[in-house]
């Protein structure tokens, strides 16, 4: 094993490893997560801090990861928001407990404590050495609402103090409505009375099936994906003003560890029926917490050797991405009003035109050789010099993924032109969460056998980061080989490209559009009459759009699904690379971590 093989090895590759067991594993305190020493186991949102009602005294040592967070101007306790701690210097909360105390200079975190005026010998305090906050919180509708704290220094673990089992999204607890759960926190005991209570509370909750809480007599729409509701239809025991940030709490099934399955967010006032608790699921933010605590592990050297060894971008393509060859000029071509969509099969590119050579040099053509016509399947877009993006959906009927190829740097597929090369395909990771029936979270790498040399018929793709105002983009594309009619199933032989605009999301969910089966996480393009858009075989494939600032393109979303092929009011919907960077970040550098270590 090389050096650099060990070094990421020892900051990366256990991440893989600890998924499915626990994000606590990581560190001095025992080998073990969730476990309590001291204890026997056997509809206008109300978006002040969060909120525990009906519930009992916690006993000394009850939930050893619970942190209270302070600030010293507070009257009272000093207490504002709970936090879980995950590792011994990293705190799980939420994104909203800092809209107004930005400045954690002046917080410290109390962890180990019950009552906070007696805190007891087994207490500790830290200063905040860092704040991170989701890039995509949003307060007006507590969207994104997860944040991390870095403490100043790492905690000693002991009967008070122990590390919380963050849930993964594959191999950890299934969260459903049958788990009777549990909160805790300092929060106010009442919805009247708003200061926090001294001694630690604690209270048992259902989880509430996400459909039911969002229904019109419930949250009516206002509950994101991506959030858990917990607590009873009846009201009487929920969380309130200060208990923001703490944990919602599952026990395992098969050992007595317990599971952080959500954060507290908001909720309509405090114990009301059909009001329940909000939580952002840390199933959903996994991987989002992992890359940024792996990011800041071991500061700047392991960011550059990671990032280098996961993106692969500096080494064969001269440290660039989203650039093309120069191209024809296409003012005289003439585009009717049209849209992007997909109708739950492959995907599609209807009222395009021919694309020229080397015109998107990042398009991938993922074949089967028992595909009929071409032998075509799905696109994708070359990301790193071994991993491409496509779509979840592309996968669904293939059992042996020793059959596929990728063929890269191709127009056409009859006359590939002396810049094609193919590969076989090493490993397809989809993401866990990805569901048929709904095409949510339709988002896949595929790992070549083999990286590909740039050239000028084969370059990267960039894409978006969270930071990116893709909203603000307004020269956008779709290429593919799909279908160029609705009737027309088979793949196209020659590359096909055209001019989309992005549809407002409010506006593409809409009754008479989509009628609410866009996700959150979705990007529509096309055209509000129709004409133009993807088609059969255009699925996976990229809509791009170029920077206002410069000349490379953006891969902003990844062809997904629709209903037919460029109806009106029936655009293309796409997946947001943005919302999903993390995933992609993660993925691909516990991968490439443990390949340099083996």
């Amino acid at each position: 094993m090389n050096w650099l093989g060990l070094l990421v090895l020892l900051t990366v590759a256990i991440l893989p490893t600890v998924a499915g067991m626990a994000l606590g594993m990581w560190d001095n305190c025992g080998g073990t997560c969730g476990l309590r020493p001291m204890v026997s186991d056997s509809i206008t949102p109300d978006y002040s801090m969060t909120r525990i009602v009906g519930g009992t005294d916690a006993k000394p040592g009850g939930w050893p990861w619970m942190v209270s967070i302070q600030h010293p101007r507070i009257p009272g306790t000093n207490h504002f928001c709970g936090g879980s701690l995950i590792r011994a210097d990293w705190v799980l909360t939420a994104a909203h407990c800092f809209d107004v105390l930005f400045n954690t200079s002046m917080l410290y975190v109390v962890i180990g404590a019950t009552q906070l005026t007696q805190p007891g010998p087994g207490a500790q305090v830290r200063r905040i050495k860092k704040l991170l906050r989701h890039e995509n919180y949003e307060r007006r509708d507590m969207s994104y609402d997860i944040a991390l704290l870095q403490l100043s220094k790492p905690v000693e673990c002991s009967p008070y103090i122990q590390l919380a089992c963050v849930a993964d999204p594959i191999l950890g607890v299934s969260v459903s409505e049958k788990h009777t759960c549990w909160v805790a926190g300092w929060g106010a005991t009442s919805a009247k009375n708003k200061s926090p209570s001294d001694r630690l509370q604690e209270a048992k909750v259902r989880i509430i099936n996400l459909k039911l809480c969002n229904s019109s007599f419930w949250y009516s729409g206002k509950v994101h994906p991506y959030n858990l509701c917990a607590g009873y239809p009846e009201g009487s025991i929920d969380t309130c003003q200060g208990d923001s940030g703490g944990p919602l709490m599952c026990q395992d099934n098969h050992s007595d560890s317990w599971w952080v399955v959500g954060v507290t967010s908001w909720g309509k006032s405090c114990g009301k029926a059909r009001r329940p608790g909000i939580y952002t699921s840390t199933q959903y933010f996994y991987e989002w917490i992992l890359v940024h605590m792996a990011m800041n592990w071991l500061g700047l050297l392991v960011l550059l050797t990671v990032a280098r060894l996961a993106h692969n971008l500096q080494y064969p393509c001269g440290g660039s991405c989203g650039l093309r060859a120069p191209q024809p000029d296409y003012s005289s071509v003439t585009y009717s009003y049209g849209n992007v969509a997909y109708d739950y099969g492959s995907t599609r590119i209807v009222g395009g035109v021919g694309a020229a050579h080397a015109s998107w040099p990042w398009l991938v053509s993922i074949q089967h050789p028992l595909s009929p016509n071409l032998g075509h399947w799905c696109g994708g877009s070359l990301i790193t010099a071994d991993w491409v993006l496509t779509a979840a959906h592309c996968f669904d009927k293939i059992d042996n993924i020793s059959m596929l190829y990728v063929v890269l740097g191709a127009t056409q597929f009859t006359q590939p032109g002396p810049g094609a090369v193919v590969r076989n395909v090493k490993q397809v990771v989809t993401h866990p969460y990805y569901k048929r029936v709904d095409f949510r979270y339709d988002i896949a790498l595929l790992q070549l056998d083999n990286p590909v040399q740039c050239s000028t018929y084969i370059q990267l793709a960039c894409v978006a980061d969270p930071t990116l105002k893709v909203s603000k983009l307004s020269n956008c594309w779709i290429a593919g080989w799909g279908a160029t009619t609705a009737r027309a199933q088979a793949p196209t032989d020659r590359l096909q490209e055209a001019k989309v605009q992005l549809i407002n999301g409010p506006l593409c969910n809409g009754s008479d559009w989509y009628a609410g089966k866009v996700h959150p996480y979705n990007l529509c393009a096309g055209y509000p009459q129709g004409n133009i858009d993807a088609c059969q075989g255009d699925s996976g494939g990229p809509l791009m759009c170029q920077d206002n600032n410069a000349e490379y393109w953006w891969v902003v979303g990844i062809t997904s699904w629709g209903e037919g092929c460029a109806r009106p009011k029936q655009p293309g919907v796409y997946i947001s690379t943005q919302d999903f960077y993390d995933w992609i970040e993660y993925n691909m550098r516990a991968h490439h971590a443990a390949e340099s270590a083996s």
